[in-house]
């Protein structure tokens, strides 16, 4: 079985160390010394580094942590430091026991990465593709792209838990709340967040299925949404692309 250890880094973002025995995965490591300190006090081999995408805030620890272990690296994007593995397309690569999956929009070298053996419940690590309560930025893909990546995960059961690159749960769904002041699930999710918070508890995982129910970036094809925005006939690809413009702007 594997065990799923959630990092803080930086100000908010999370990084992922998956366990199983003495073995570990890495997933978007912003920073090298933390996990090399996690490492040798329980004696743990790094197997692998796994990266969603090219930003420095998820793989600034890569050379450190490749050149203290000599692992791999594997990413969708040939400018992740150390890239050893490119993964052009979503697929099962043999020597990981994920499954990436690939996400252009956020940038256009996206990917997350899928865990469904070993495991009690599938987990997505979905890096700035999929956040709780909200979508990545478009820095170098369309809204296009990222409203079909985002398709991707229509499959995966509601079941499935979400492990995100960032801490932004809370400010999300106070904007889902603006927005949508009359939605109970939103409501919901907002008083939920604000709890953890008050806990002192990380915001990840989610629920696939509570994220299917509130988060407006996946509920574009619903008509209330759609009027808000002020396009009430408009396909859903184009209330996303509206949506994630009134985002950034708020």
């Amino acid at each position: 079985m594997f065990r799923i250890r959630i990092l803080r880094q930086r100000q908010d973002n999370y990084s992922y160390l998956i366990q199983s025995g003495q073995q570990v995965w890495c997933i978007d490591p912003a920073e090298a010394q933390p996990v090399l300190q996690l490492l040798q006090r329980e004696r743990l081999q790094l197997v692998a580094i796994l990266n969603s995408h090219a930003h420095a805030d998820h793989c600034g620890a890569n050379l450190s942590l490749q050149q203290a272990s000599g692992c791999p690296i594997f990413g969708a994007d040939r400018r992740i430091p150390g890239l050893t593995t490119e993964l052009t397309t979503t697929a099962q690569d043999a020597a990981l026991p994920f499954r990436a999956l690939f996400t252009p929009g956020h940038t256009r070298g996206d990917c997350c990465y899928l865990l469904t053996d070993g495991v009690e419940t599938p987990a997505l690590f979905s890096g700035d593709c999929l956040f709780i309560g909200g979508c990545g930025r478009l820095f170098e893909g369309s809204a296009a792209q990222l409203y079909q990546s985002l398709q991707q995960f229509n499959t995966l059961p509601d079941h499935c838990q979400l492990y995100c690159g960032h801490d932004y749960a809370l400010d999300n769904y106070r904007f889902a709340s603006r927005l949508l002041p009359d939605c109970r699930e939103i409501r919901h999710q907002l008083q939920h967040y604000e709890e953890r918070q008050r806990q002192g508890q990380p915001s990840v995982p989610a629920q696939l299925g509570d994220e299917r129910r509130a988060n407006p970036f996946l509920r574009c094809h619903q008509a209330a949404l759609a009027q808000v925005l002020g396009c009430p006939a408009a396909a859903p690809v184009e209330v996303f692309r509206r949506l994630r413009l009134a985002k950034d702007q708020a």
